[in-house]
């Protein structure tokens, strides 16, 4: 049993490092997406990507099981 918990840590530890990457990604996109030069549809182009981030930020969270 020793060795599937830590195999579960390392799992979750995992997921949590990929639901931060893509937070940091969501994050660079909406950060870009204030360009003073950016279009309307460019802006937005890029802001529906960071919300695309947000949820597979989400979906790793959610692959963590509940301890």
């Amino acid at each position: 049993m020793h060795g599937h918990s830590h195999l579960q840590r390392a799992a979750d530890a995992s997921c949590l490092a990929s639901a931060r990457s893509w937070r940091k990604e969501a994050e660079h996109l909406r950060d870009n997406a204030e360009a003073a030069y950016l279009t309307a549809g460019q802006r937005a182009t890029l802001l529906r990507e960071a919300e695309a981030a947000e949820r597979q930020a989400d979906w790793w969270l959610d692959a963590i099981p509940a301890h």
